[in-house]
């Protein structure tokens, strides 16, 4: 009755592509497995292994099927297949079933020193997998891995658990991780896109690094499930209700970590938004076609996006109702480079009020470029306690500003990535050359600073980011000078060694660029951060020697020359240089002038610089799409797509309509981040659903 029990349950659990509804039949979508192929279950009962088993690199004094009756025991050793590392012992695989399918497994391990773990894995090559695994590092944590080509991306959610069900979902080319600690209620860690041939699927336990002590991990089973066409979904609830008596949740592992529907797709509608948005421009930044009529809310999430008549279809009793009038609903801004939480105490103001000024001006999400470990804990206790309201992530500092190295302290901190968190360990930050302290490398002679500050040589740069990159970390690097920013090409070039920029790399400001280095940015394919607002207000120096004014802010050849590079904008605010408002950037970006940090203020840019200017068109994607992507955040946030959450802004009228002169005029009235307003300008407080002025269903015309 336990294992019947168990089955059932998997089978309500894990349905790839199923859509459930309790009263109908449930619509099978997923694909069948191919003929022959049935799910199985190995309880590891028998003193010998099953014949559909294999081992890669077996060490048969580190395993037993005799030492726990009942489990398989692997003993963790020096060794593993992260990274550069592939030499991991005792990996138990056997082939993968065709087409979809989810493999479940239970595992005892207690890893208290980095990196011990036991895995359940899909498995190409040692390069080429994906796996969710029990492990310490920096903490105890279950970890949901992909590499490809050598390229490692993981994510991270902290447990305290010493027994785990851990499971893997393949839907297509998705595979999604999860874990729970009873086999009922289940935990998303994370999902990825992989192409894996004739992948095996299998176990495994190893200590990542030399000199940590080996422990034992105790494998329950194996369940290996292909996606066939299953009975009637009323059938499974009958049967577990018989079973168990309890009510049956709804929980994640349906193949994505949400359980909602990818991005861009229209769901199954639920029976009723709880907020409406219409009567307006809707820019969803999705597609070909940007504007829409109408938007749907339930929950923290985009239900639906469509005309007026569709979405008035999801009216309920409940339903708040947001008339525009006229204005435009947009994805809130997202900033991946700035200062504000860093640099606030020198301002004066403490977190909750630089978090506040970034709201106001409709920042949803944002990365805060400078973090020490002191810093870290600052935030990390500023985010425990509730306070924090942006979607954040934070890049750990290698090195500070002036090239003094700090260390690889930030290996006690993974990089995380789940989805919709609101502190997120992003990647790592350097600095190639000067620009706050010291200057800028310059392959000419400025009069001001000469040939500039390089802080690394080349061979010493490339060492640098291939340990992070190696270490699975997305790599920030500053470069504000030509010979800064090819030394930063050039590093990403080596840690990449032929494979795709996986990792997102990034390059910052990229302000200065030689004629020859223009298309070298297609062929590294770094994710390039560009300045927005040009600080014509602030500016002191002479400008460069005329021979040289063309490498400075070329975004418009820049971008032209590269049309398959992430080119995203940053603010870099935080002092009194640049501006946080992003409307005050759009508004330089594609005028020739420049609002002064007193918003009031305008400037012209200098007349020798002439490729910084772009079209709204250009710059809006950059601003939210694009710099999502530059955070590995374009799957939940920077458009209006349903299962996107909604983080979402209200403008006093629209960026695209109004002459690019009349853009520092926008108003932000309205700031919602996972369908909760955080900032309502006075006056307007109709847009903002919750403050008790929006209008009901019964008043809908």
């Amino acid at each position: 009755m336990k294992a019947k029990t168990r089955l059932l349950l998997t089978l309500v659990l894990c349905l790839p592509l199923l859509t459930l509804h309790p009263t109908r039949t449930a619509r099978i979508v997923s694909a069948k497995a191919q003929p022959g192929e049935s799910a199985w279950r190995d309880e590891f009962e028998s003193p010998s292994l099953q014949p559909r088993w294999s081992w890669l690199r077996e060490d048969p004094t580190h395993w037993s099927l005799t030492a726990r009756p009942g489990f398989l025991r692997v003993i963790t050793q020096t060794g593993g297949v992260f990274a550069t590392r592939n030499n991991q012992k005792n990996l138990l695989l056997t082939p993968a079933p065709t087409g979809d399918f989810r493999i479940t497994t239970k595992v005892s391990i207690s890893p208290s020193e980095s990196y011990q773990f036991a895995a359940l894995q899909v498995y190409q090559d040692d390069d080429n997998y994906v796996q969710v695994n029990r492990s310490y590092a920096g903490g105890s944590v279950v970890s949901f891995d992909l590499e490809l080509g050598g390229v490692v991306t993981n994510t991270n959610v902290a447990v305290s658990a010493t027994t785990l069900y851990l499971r893997i979902c393949r839907e297509g080319t998705t595979y999604a991780g999860y874990f729970s600690t009873d086999g009922f209620n289940w935990s998303p860690v994370g999902q990825y896109t992989a192409v894996l041939l004739a992948p095996k699927v299998g176990l495994g336990a190893a200590n990542n690094l030399a000199d940590v002590p080996e422990i034992p991990a105790d494998f329950d089973f194996l369940q290996v499930e292909p996606a066939v066409t299953r009975v009637l979904l009323p059938v499974i609830m009958k049967s577990f209700t018989a079973l168990r008596q309890t009510p049956v949740q709804q929980p994640s592992p349906t193949g994505s970590p949400t359980a909602t529907p990818m991005p861009g797709t229209t769901p199954t509608p639920s029976p009723s938004a709880d907020i409406i948005f219409r009567n307006g421009t809707v820019l969803t930044m999705q597609g070909s076609a940007w504007e829409a009529e109408a938007l749907a809310i339930r929950g923290e999430k985009i239900l639906a996006v469509s005309g007026d008549a569709e979405i008035q279809a999801l009216l309920g009793p409940g339903t708040v109702v947001v008339d525009l009038h006229g204005c435009t609903l947009m994805p809130g801004f997202v900033d991946p480079h700035t200062h504000i939480f860093n640099s606030a105490r020198g301002s004066g103001l403490s977190l909750e009020e630089a978090q506040q000024i970034a709201l106001e001006n409709g920042i949803t999400t944002l990365a805060n470029m400078y973090n020490t470990q002191e810093f870290l804990s600052e935030m990390q206790e500023f985010h425990q306690s509730g306070r924090l309201r942006v979607r954040t992530s934070l890049y750990l500092n290698y090195t500070t500003n002036c090239g003094e190295v700090l260390g690889d302290w930030y290996r006690q901190h993974p990089p995380t990535h789940v989805p919709g968190e609101m502190l997120r360990i992003g990647g790592v930050k350097l600095f190639t050359d000067g620009g706050s302290c010291g200057c800028p490398a310059y392959s000419y002679d400025d009069p001001r600073c000469g040939y500039g500050d390089l802080w690394f040589s080349q061979e010493e740069m490339n060492t640098i980011v291939a340990g992070i990159h190696a270490s699975g970390y997305q790599a920030s690097i500053h470069a504000l000078g030509d010979r800064a920013a090819e030394q930063a090409l050039n590093a990403i070039e080596f840690a990449l060694i032929g494979q795709p920029n996986a990792a997102r790399h990034r390059i910052e400001h990229n302000s200065l660029v030689r004629d020859d280095m223009v298309p070298r940015y297609s062929q590294v394919a770094p994710v390039a951060l560009i300045f927005g607002a040009y600080p014509a207000c602030k500016a002191t120096t002479n400008p460069p020697p005329e021979a040289y004014q063309h490498w400075e802010w070329r975004w418009r050849d820049l971008i032209a020359a590269n049309p398959n590079v992430h080119f995203a904008w940053h603010s870099d605010s935080g002092s009194d240089l640049f501006p946080v408002a992003p409307l005050h950037h759009l508004y330089s970006m594609v005028t020739p002038f420049e609002v002064d940090g007193d918003g009031v203020t305008i400037c012209s840019t200098p007349e020798w610089l002439t490729q910084k200017m772009l079209t709204v068109e250009q710059v809006l994607p950059m601003m939210t799409t694009e710099a999502a992507y530059a955070l590995f955040r374009d799957d939940e946030v920077g458009s209006l797509a349903p299962g996107k959450f909604a983080d979402l802004i209200i403008l006093s009228d629209n960026p695209l309509s109004v002459p690019p002169e009349a853009i520092k005029d926008i108003e932000v009235w309205m700031t919602m981040v996972g369908g909760r307003v955080e900032h309502c300008a006075p006056n307007h407080e109709t847009m903002c659903p919750g403050g008790g002025l929006a209008l009901l269903r019964s008043d809908l015309p």
